[in-house]
């Protein structure tokens, strides 16, 4: 299991990139006025959310709206509050946030997107290569030159004008004449 580590750590590194992303949209985010796709579980107003939310852009789902609507400036068709929102405004919307969004959202999402998919990509090879090494040392077993040599060998002498067919009635013989490990050997009862 020498790959298993390096997928502990891909995954705790995988955790630390979230948690500071999650940290890092708070302080950015917070303040910016809710609009669809928003919601009370996606946005960035506490860290379970924030969480959450990155945890869900990672998939891939709709995170180019949360990145608009993140980014959204004041425009006749959308009324935030622009530079630091006081308490007694806060307050008067009914404890909602009413801020304008950060221009440089695109920034924050395009790097979360980029590292965790380079993240996902490390961790997804990692296990691929740890199934293959644990497979391979439970088979103890590979095919050689040798071996290969031997089944084409074996083969030929079944199949002389090379069609890719062998009769059923050959292929008892066929697994005899390879032996073990490709094979049948003599301890094999017909």
């Amino acid at each position: 299991m020498q790959t298993l580590p390096s997928i502990m750590n891909i995954g705790l590194l995988m955790f630390l990139i979230i948690f500071i992303y999650a940290v890092l949209g708070i302080n950015l985010f917070a303040t910016v006025k809710p609009a669809p796709p928003m919601n009370k579980r996606l946005n960035f107003d506490n860290f379970s959310n924030a969480f959450m939310t990155l945890i869900r852009i990672c998939t891939g789902e709709c995170w180019n709206d949360l990145m608009e609507v993140l980014s959204r400036q004041q425009t006749p068709m959308h009324f935030c509050v622009t530079g630091e929102q006081s308490y007694t405004a806060y307050m008067a919307a009914g404890y909602k946030a009413q801020g304008c969004g950060v221009p440089f959202a695109w920034l924050y999402f395009i790097s979360y997107t980029f590292l965790l998919t380079l993240v996902f990509l490390n961790l997804f090879i990692a296990i691929i290569l740890d199934g293959y090494f644990e497979a391979s040392s439970q088979t103890g077993q590979t095919l050689t030159p040798c071996l290969t040599a031997k089944c084409l060998d074996s083969w030929s002498i079944y199949d002389p004008d090379a069609t890719g067919i062998i009769p059923m009635k050959d292929f008892p013989a066929l697994m005899f004449s390879l032996g073990s490990p490709l094979g049948w050997d003599s301890s094999f009862d017909e």
